[in-house]
């Protein structure tokens, strides 16, 4: 009984690592976005503002949702 204990208990010591690792991914491909998302808003001109939050809300915005969703499922396992 005692090896089946342990084993279990080291699989869900891996899983541990594993979710925590997959949580680190994903809040440094939030941060990733934000930053992105804050440079093209920075480097944009009055010309190329309006076209700069179109490509925003199109392509950064949707992953960005679906990163955050990601997060939220992994955090959960978790607890």
């Amino acid at each position: 009984i005692f090896l089946d204990f342990s084993g279990f208990l080291c699989y869900v010591i891996d899983m541990i690592k594993l979710i925590d690792t997959r949580k680190e991914l994903l809040e440094s491909r939030i941060e990733g976005i934000h930053h992105a998302i804050a440079k093209m808003r920075e480097e944009a001109t009055s010309a190329t503002r309006a076209s700069v939050e179109i490509a925003i809300e199109a392509l950064a915005l949707p992953e960005l949702k679906k990163i955050e969703a990601q997060l939220a499922e992994v955090l959960a396992e978790k607890s």
